[in-house]
């Protein structure tokens, strides 16, 4: 349905790769998210760094994810998560190469 809520989930879904519609991607897993994901509830907006921990309930702080990575980072930024596993941060970095510079900051070590 149209709603503020999915427009909103939209736009950040678009934001995943601007140069490229057909490939948009978690941005913790590197895996497809399609519009039937983003809209069937497999697919959810994540806090890059952690609301309860940074009170940012900006656009800039939030990335579609797939529900499954959301979870999986908890209560932790991305560097807190995964920087430690050299495969997945690796997987990591280069889809954040792909989103706006005032999300790429977020994902790094010192982000807290």
């Amino acid at each position: 349905p149209d709603s503020g809520a999915n427009r909103a989930l939209l736009r950040l879904w678009e934001e995943l790769n601007p140069a490229n519609p057909l490939d948009r991607r978690c941005p913790y897993c590197a895996e497809m998210i399609g519009a039937e994901q983003l809209f069937g509830g497999t697919a959810d907006i994540d806090h890059i760094i952690p609301y309860s921990r940074s009170l940012d309930d900006s656009a800039s702080n939030k990335v579609v994810a797939h529900r499954s990575c959301n979870r999986a980072k908890g209560n932790r930024t991305p560097h807190e998560k995964w920087g430690n596993d050299p495969e997945r941060w690796g997987k990591i970095t280069d889809q954040v190469a792909r989103l706006h510079k005032s999300k790429q900051w977020r994902f790094g070590p010192d982000a807290m």
